[in-house]
């Protein structure tokens, strides 16, 4: 009997937790995705498609968000037939990292963004230090217990399965969140095929917002960003020189008791005045939290997507 309730179990996880997709391949999935962008990092999003030869928009989240925060404006772009693409971001929401190394030609065990543990250890659920002799047994509790999600290893006579776990920004270190505007250009890629040719225009809050503007502006087929308070600097991510060299189309949205950013917000709208929309407000909150105070702000955002040229 327990026999049969183990296996129940482990058949259940199979088919209710979807596998992620290896780092060599494009994305995978329809509306939602899962896609490796670099060793030991998964971020999860959603897509949705458009009409033929509309612009794709891209929406990154703000700072322990996710990307649920753009569910009123998402309905708003299909009706203008945009592709979209929500994304979490590292650390939120659904997005994942690998829980076990790999032991890669004799060096120590690493996983993303912890360091790396001595020979013969790992790191479990919990990203504590886990002895040798436990490490089996840590991996079969992390794959059923914890939400984790099992990939098949490339090689598997000499390389261990991959696993991946929800995992928190916390902790991050600036160089954690330098890599936001690398991440948005290369999930883009990855689940599109976008090339030069085809429009692009990224919805950012905040950090998110921040980061929408630095990859914009090394992305030549990026037409137009839209700005939801946005800051000189956000864990080091200060978008100022990249709105200097974006030459799109601006969408800046702020409210004045949102200090920080306000201050920012007039500063970035006036470097290219002629091709930036600044709306400004009163006690709206930060973000995409203005959504639930100024009910009109999704609906001005999608026209004026609409409306570029």
């Amino acid at each position: 009997m327990k026999e049969l309730i183990i296996t129940f179990a482990i058949s259940f996880l199979m088919f209710a937790v979807p596998p992620p997709v290896p780092a060599d391949t494009p994305c995978a999935g329809g509306t939602r995705f899962s896609c490796v962008i670099e060793y030991g990092v998964m971020l999860v999003g959603d897509r949705y498609a458009g009409e033929n030869g509309k612009p794709i928009v891209l929406l990154l989240h703000m700072l322990g968000r996710n990307r649920k925060d753009y569910a009123v404006l998402i309905p708003l772009l299909q009706k203008k037939g945009f592709e979209i693409v929500a994304v979490d971001l590292r650390g939120h929401g659904d997005s994942a990292r690998r829980i076990v190394p790999e032991k890669v030609k004799g060096k120590p065990l690493r996983t993303a963004g912890t360091g790396s543990t001595s020979a013969g250890e790992k790191l479990d659920g919990t990203l504590k230090r886990v002895p040798k002799k436990r490490a089996e047994e840590t991996e079969r509790e992390a794959d059923m217990s914890s939400g984790t999600l099992s990939e098949p290893a490339i090689n598997k006579t000499d390389a261990p399965p991959r696993l991946y776990a929800k995992y928190t920004y916390e902790g991050f270190r600036t160089e954690d969140w330098a890599r936001l505007p690398d991440d948005a250009r290369t999930v883009l890629a990855k689940v599109t095929g976008t090339n030069r040719k085809r429009p692009v225009y990224i919805v950012g809050a905040s950090i998110g917002a921040n980061a929408a503007a630095i990859a914009a502006a090394q992305m030549p087929s990026a037409r137009a960003i839209v700005l939801l308070s946005p800051g000189e600097d956000y864990h080091g991510l200060a978008p100022e020189a990249a709105l200097k060299t974006f030459e799109g189309q601006v969408f800046i949205a702020s409210s004045a008791e949102d200090n920080q950013s306000y201050s920012a917000s007039k500063k970035f709208a006036a470097i290219a005045p002629d091709r930036t929309k600044f709306q400004s407000y009163h006690n709206a909150g930060h973000g995409t939290n203005m959504f639930s105070k100024e009910l009109a702000l999704p609906g001005k955002i999608a026209d004026w997507l609409a409306g570029v040229k």
